[in-house]
């Protein structure tokens, strides 16, 4: 197939551009004029912005699958915070509907625009966002919603996603390789790994089930590994990962995580690096985020490719080979 594929030079657009090219799919990166394209593995480059509509026509054309992936992941309280995560799908739908052979659209969302679970949230589950994030892509998916009559498009929300070149878990893994690791809840989560994660995406591509006007889990896929732990067993098991399975899990209660929170934004509001937020806090202490993967496995034939386990330790290693860990 030919696939258009916006936030191409991100962590997850990365692997996905790689992961679609070495299946023999003909790749068109999305990126603007001042994008780092190294290492990007595309056949083509289509200058656009997911935020400026006139960019995408062309870009849309003549394409078989996009993968909408463009988004802002930190920073909620930045100005194009919600215009890029919202009003990027619209934008993206809107060409795609007006292509004279509308290519099928795969949306990345998440699993914070379905809210947390009591016990395993499933599709059909009605969505209840706790964070600025989590609505912003809610917000998104309601967008695509708009064109479902005229475009076919799918889902996907995944959970947290881990994997070597990924700086946002980075963190927990140089904690635990000091010995350490810090356990902000006690809620359980699911996780999945970055090259799961792009079959997921691929497979929704081909064979998806496509979002309906109306519905509300139709159209939707979930993905994960085959455990959620908690928190603080997450922790133990980075440690594990790392080389350090006697590593101290020191349990943060909620005091210590708003404090943080409070710090982090504060740092990130004065232009430093985006450590922590409130809106991460919310999402930290609001329970368990497990989510359910019966649906994908069943219609999509999905399933991780290794377990939970072995992927932490294939995501040490790769910190460790780029010098990282």
């Amino acid at each position: 197939m030919r696939a258009l594929v916006t936030g191409a030079t991100g962590f997850i657009g990365r692997h996905l551009c790689r992961a679609l090219t070495d299946a023999g799919d003909d790749v068109v990166a999305l990126v603007r004029k001042t994008s780092n394209r190294e290492g990007v593995a595309a056949r083509a480059f289509a200058i656009g912005d997911v935020t400026d509509p006139a960019s995408l026509a062309a870009a849309v054309a003549d394409v078989d699958v996009v993968f909408h992936l463009a988004a802002m992941l930190g920073s909620p309280w930045h100005p194009d915070f919600l215009t890029t995560n919202a009003v990027g799908v619209r934008n993206v739908c809107s060409a795609v509907a007006a292509a004279p052979r509308p290519p099928r659209v795969v949306a990345t969302s998440s699993v914070a625009a379905a809210g947390p679970a009591r016990g395993t949230r499933t599709e059909d589950d009605p969505p209840a966002p706790v964070s600025r994030y989590g609505a912003s892509k809610l917000a998104g998916e309601q967008a695509a919603r708009e064109f479902a009559a005229r475009v076919p498009i799918t889902i996907v929300r995944p959970p947290v996603v881990f994997g070597g070149g990924d700086q946002a878990m980075l963190p927990a893994f140089r904690m635990a390789a000091r010995g350490l690791a810090v356990a902000p809840g006690r809620g359980r989560v699911s996780l999945i790994h970055v090259t799961d994660l792009v079959q997921l995406l691929r497979a929704a591509g081909v064979r998806g089930e496509t979002l309906t006007p109306d519905g509300v889990g139709a159209g939707i896929y979930f993905g994960g590994a085959d455990e959620s732990p908690a928190i603080g067993e997450l922790a133990r098991r980075i440690a594990i990962a790392v080389g350090r399975p006697r590593a101290l899990v020191v349990p943060a209660p909620a005091v210590a995580v708003w404090a943080g929170a409070l710090i982090g934004e504060a740092i990130g509001r004065l232009g430093g690096y985006d450590l922590f937020s409130r809106d991460k806090a919310r999402e930290a202490l609001a329970g368990d985020w497990v989510c359910a993967t019966g649906k994908a496995r069943d219609q999509l034939g999905w399933a991780p490719a290794a377990p939970l386990d072995a992927r932490l330790a294939e995501t040490a290693a790769a910190y460790r080979a780029a010098g990282q860990l």
